[in-house]
This record gives structure tokens, C-alpha cells and sequence, in this order.
């Protein structure tokens, strides 16, 4: 009987530490730019994580806000800025739809990670290198970027 409950118990530890935990949250932030139009509230916009193991049934994911900057602000003027309650992950396809009319799909995402030494800690960075929108994809070169911008134009219409 004890060497069955050792078994278990190492088989137990060992998937514990077999459990690999990335850390995929890129960014939460989101510019449509070229906007013309008057804010949209958030409960007009609706993100949806693609499964790649079942796409017929994405799920759900929340906004926090939604905000349109004016013609006269400093960065980005212009744009339909959106904020998600979780990070977006490289290695996952998203859909976002505005005023269901409007629909973006964003996938292979590409991050670049920098380390960073303060005196006390280290800190990794996540960059976004490039990304796809519904099937053009976005280069930044060498630039780095926190965020990701998609132009009004790159649109399908929803269905």
C-alpha cells in the first residue's frame, strides 16, 4: 500500500513541475486608426480568442474602455482606442468586431523580449516586432511597439 501512494505522489510533484507557465500577455491596448466616426461604446466592441482546436467556438473576451482621440491630441489623433480587460498572446488568433460592421482579424503575433536590470530586480520588456490583420501583415523593422495599430481600411465586413 505505501509504495502506491509514493507512486502517486511523485507522479503528482513531477506534473506539477512539468506544468510550463508562459507568460503571453503582449498588450492590452488597441488603436484603430483613420476612425471618422464618433466613440463607440464599449459594449459595441466584442473581441473573441480563436481556438485553434475549435474555431467553430470562439471565446468571449471582456473590454474595459473605448475612447476616440480628438484631431488635436498629442499621440495618435484620430483613433479608436480600446483597452481589454486581459493581454493579447502571441500564439493565439483573435477577432474584433466594432458596431457589427467591422471585423479584424489579428494573429502571429511576434514579440520581442528585452531584459532589463534595476538595482533590485530584473524586468522583461515584450515588444511587438510585427502582426497580421486579416491577412496583411504589419512590420514595425526595427522600431519597437507596446501597442497594436490597425488601419479602419483593413476591414471585412462581418457577417
Amino acid at each position: 500500500m505505501m509504495p502506491i501512494k509514493r507512486l502517486l505522489f511523485l507522479v503528482i510533484l513531477l506534473s506539477l513541475f512539468s506544468c510550463k507557465t508562459t507568460n503571453c500577455v503582449v498588450t492590452n491596448e488597441l488603436f484603430i486608426t483613420s476612425w471618422e466616426e464618433e466613440p463607440t461604446h464599449k459594449k459595441k466592441i466584442q473581441l473573441y480568442t480563436i481556438d485553434s482546436l475549435n474555431p467553430n467556438r470562439p471565446k468571449k473576451d471582456k473590454v474595459r474602455k473605448a475612447a476616440v482621440f480628438s484631431r488635436d491630441a498629442h499621440s495618435d489623433p484620430n483613433s479608436l482606442y480600446i483597452v481589454l480587460r486581459k493581454g493579447l498572446c502571441p500564439n493565439q488568433t483573435y477577432k474584433l468586431v466594432v458596431n457589427n460592421t467591422l471585423e479584424y482579424y489579428i494573429s502571429n503575433i511576434e514579440v520581442e523580449t528585452k531584459i532589463c536590470y534595476t538595482m533590485l530586480s530584473k524586468i522583461e520588456l515584450y515588444f511587438i516586432k510585427s502582426y497580421v490583420v486579416n491577412g496583411k501583415k504589419i512590420d514595425f523593422g526595427n522600431s519597437r511597439h507596446f501597442r497594436i495599430y490597425i488601419d479602419k481600411s483593413l476591414d471585412k465586413p462581418a457577417r
